[in-house]
């Protein structure tokens, strides 16, 4: 991966803002108190990078991506505005794995030719075929969960694959028990909904 040096892409443009010119104020000063700053992504950070790391498989992409999350928490003008700031980081996050998947899609990774391998009758045989069925599979499953409202992804990938209880989930969210079911069975409709389309 590349360093980008395009506005607004993170650290780099930071290092290079205050290089050039040191007394410049950019858009990735803290507008609020930095401690407090620090104590919200201290607490919900572990989560956001879990998130990220499931949304990624990639934990170098998702360090770089959590890190990008606490930069955009940093131009909130006023913190006390949020009212759930684990959602609010999580709906940055998705949206900025969002647009690496975008960006991956327009610049796919390359492949040497040299780790290619000729898979003839000792080959794999079916298994190839189910490699890439599986892999298609969970693809979409993961542009569905995209697409859903975050809250209804939220608690269905804390049930079905960190197997937390609803009770945890509620604890979680900092939501009712009962919301945590409603939307469980609306994420699940959703699902059952959209893929078969």
């Amino acid at each position: 991966m590349g360093l980008n040096f395009a506005p607004g892409s993170g650290i780099i443009f930071l290092i290079l803002e205050r290089v050039i010119n040191p007394m410049a104020k950019t858009e990735f000063e803290p507008r609020n108190d930095p401690e407090k700053l620090a104590g919200i992504f201290a607490h919900h950070g572990p989560s956001v990078r879990h998130f990220l790391i499931s949304r990624l498989g990639n934990t170098a992409d998702a360090e770089d991506l959590a890190h990008e999350t606490y930069l955009r928490l940093a131009r909130v003008k006023d913190l006390d505005l949020i009212r759930n700031p684990e959602a609010y980081l999580i709906r940055i996050a998705a949206n900025l794995a969002n647009e690496f998947h975008l960006k991956q899609g327009r610049n796919p990774a390359s492949v040497s030719l040299d780790d290619i391998y000729n898979t003839g009758a000792d080959g794999d045989g079916m298994q190839h075929e189910e490699n890439l069925q599986h892999r298609a599979e969970i693809s979409k499953l993961e542009h569905l969960l995209s697409e859903m409202p975050p809250h209804y992804a939220a608690a269905l990938l804390m049930r079905k694959r960190d197997g937390y209880s609803p009770a945890e989930i509620a604890k979680h969210l900092d939501i009712a028990p009962s919301t945590v079911t409603t939307y469980l069975k609306r994420a699940l409709a959703l699902l059952r909904e959209q893929w078969t389309e």
